[in-house]
């Protein structure tokens, strides 16, 4: 099925300058099929020369795979994001997780000697993690030379068994003075390594910033396959968004029948676009262009959450804490 959009979607893409497999664990793919899509998308596009091409990994399906991992190489693949999350079982038991820290080390040595350019992701504000945990688990992850690091605060989502725990009162949400002396331990660390705080949640070394995640920030067009996937899109000079069924009978039975599985569609308009370019470019460290300064800036300034550069916004470290509040008042 996904081959068959794949190809259905040849018209929206004028070259392919980076392609992201996400939303899940893709490496759970054989061999087999993942070598007939990649085929797909070299058959029926144009790709620029220095494109992208990222695969998240789960330790557990690729630690000892070899193979496979040699295979995406042969392919094109040039970026591995691995989900390591914790060094620490006790905190990779406590989120579910299915490997344990032996298995995101033995991950980690294998991606790295084949991908120079690998991401390791990683969560803090985990109840049960102690500061302690947390601060070992950066130090570990930067003693692996990474290229770049996700870092994401944990927030528990509605209808899971985290959120009902929480709810129930059977385990307790880390307290925000820990959260925010995690945070601040975080980006002091991989200032001090080298690391550019380009996005709330991302850091990089030189050079080394997600090529595909800066195109989102910068509001660039994309196209998304796959259920439930997500586009933003231009179509006859119109600016679209939509997302594909999430159910799979729904979307198998649109790309059967030659169509595309689009269930929700939404034209951006000028106003929305100019939301979108502020909320989104001020989650980055290139901040956000005003014509006109908003008179909140004031306010944020004086709080240090902002600094101001001739006519450009941008949150400082402390503003990224926050930024949710900063954003909706310069919005």
């Amino acid at each position: 099925m996904l081959i068959r959009e794949i190809v259905l979607r040849c018209a929206e893409i004028s070259q392919i300058r980076t392609i992201y497999f996400g939303g899940g664990t893709p490496t759970v793919l054989s061999n087999e099929s993942f070598s007939a899509v990649m085929r797909t998308f070299y058959d029926n596009f144009e790709f620029h020369p220095d494109a992208e091409i990222t695969v998240e990994a789960n330790p557990v399906t690729i630690q000892g795979d070899y193979d496979t991992l040699l295979l995406l190489k042969q392919l094109g693949v040039n970026r591995i994001s691995l989900g390591v999350q914790s060094f620490c079982d006790e905190v990779l038991k406590s989120l579910g997780r299915l490997h344990s820290k032996a298995d995101a080390r033995e991950a980690i040595r294998r991606v790295s000697e084949i991908y120079p350019n690998f991401s390791l992701d990683l969560m803090y504000a985990i109840p049960g993690q102690s500061m302690g945990m947390w601060q070992e688990t950066v130090n570990e992850a930067l003693s692996y030379n990474p290229a770049h690091i996700s870092a994401y605060e944990l927030t528990p989502e509605e209808h899971t068994p985290l959120w009902d725990d929480i709810k129930a009162g059977k385990i307790q949400i880390t307290d925000e003075d820990i959260t925010i002396e995690m945070y601040e331990f975080l980006t002091s660390t991989l200032k001090i390594a080298g690391f550019d705080h380009y996005e709330i949640s991302n850091y990089a070394l030189r050079d080394r910033q997600c090529q595909h995640n800066l195109n989102y920030w910068r509001r660039g067009l994309y196209t998304g396959v796959g259920a439930a996937a997500h586009s933003h899109v231009a179509v006859d000079g119109v600016i679209k968004r939509y997302s594909n069924a999430a159910n799979i009978t729904a979307y198998t039975e649109a790309i059967n029948n030659g169509t595309l599985p689009i269930v929700d569609e939404l034209i951006v308009t000028e106003s929305e676009a100019e939301r979108e370019r502020i909320f989104l470019g001020l989650r980055t460290s290139y901040g956000v262009h005003f014509e006109n300064i908003p008179k909140a800036a004031v306010e944020l300034l004086t709080a240090g959450l902002i600094e101001i550069n001739g006519n450009i916004i941008t949150l400082t470290e402390k503003g990224f804490l926050v930024s949710n509040f900063c954003i909706g008042k310069l919005i």
